[in-house]
């Protein structure tokens, strides 16, 4: 039976109460220790619960297309360069805009005659690709009167670009991301190298319908279908192989 002291506790008592101060102090210390780990895990990037499309939106603007289509006096047809610069520039309107085309001729001008001469010629080009008169709007300028100044026939349409924001926010330490929470910057280039790359930045807002089915092949599959011979497309012996056999 433990001795009791003057004061009411034992020995063996005043030994435990001794023994255990390290250990509450140690954990006294592991507690402090594990609330600031647990602080810095919580550490988050706002807004960390946003997707990439949120973060980094891609945009569509409108902007001005334009080319202009130098003429010299006494000419009176394109060259075949410039008619595969029109041809390629009237493509493009076809895909982009959805707007007129806006053709500015020099008035007043000693080439006058002769950009007159090919708004005629592009018009044919228009046809040749496809595209609507009706699209067609006329705006005469008044171009330079000096010797040797050849003002272009201007054409414009008002196209469609994709854009996305500015990359390079490097505000937040990456490497003390314990989370492994979004930081600022991720995903910011994987959107603007798509803005610049789409062919048709209206794809991005609304899908394109479906070309045709082919008329012909329908038909060489339809009777074969009615004849009761296989449908599928026949392969080659010389289109078959494998990688191993490459250069052999």
């Amino acid at each position: 039976m433990a001795k009791l002291g003057t004061n009411g506790s034992t020995a063996a008592g005043e030994k435990a109460r001794i023994v255990s101060m390290p250990g509450l102090l140690f954990s006294l210390l592991a507690a402090t220790a594990l609330a600031a780990c647990d602080k810095t895990e919580r550490v988050s990037y706002s807004p960390r619960d946003m997707s990439v499309e949120q973060r980094y939106p891609i945009v569509l603007a409108e902007e001005p297309v334009t080319m202009e289509l130098p003429v010299a006096p006494g000419s009176y047809a394109l060259t075949a360069g410039q008619r595969a610069e029109v041809a390629s520039f009237l493509r493009s309107y076809r895909a982009d805009a959805s707007g007129p085309l806006v053709i500015r001729t020099p008035s007043g001008t000693r080439n006058e005659t002769a950009a007159l001469s090919a708004v005629e010629e592009i018009r044919r080009i228009m046809a040749e690709v496809d595209v609507s008169q009706g699209a067609l709007k006329f705006s005469p300028y008044s171009g330079g009167r000096g010797r040797g100044v050849y003002p272009p026939v201007i054409l414009a349409y008002q196209g469609v670009k994709a854009q996305s924001a500015e990359c390079g926010d490097w505000s937040v330490n990456v490497a003390a991301n314990y989370g492994n929470n979004p930081y600022p910057n991720y995903g910011c280039s994987s959107q603007r190298n798509l803005a610049a790359m789409v062919s048709n930045p209206r794809d991005l807002e609304t899908p394109r319908g479906m070309d045709p089915a082919s008329s012909e092949r329908r038909q060489t599959v339809r009777d074969k279908y009615i004849q009761g011979e296989p449908t599928a497309t026949k392969v080659e012996d010389e289109s078959k192989g494998t990688a191993s056999k490459v250069g052999q």
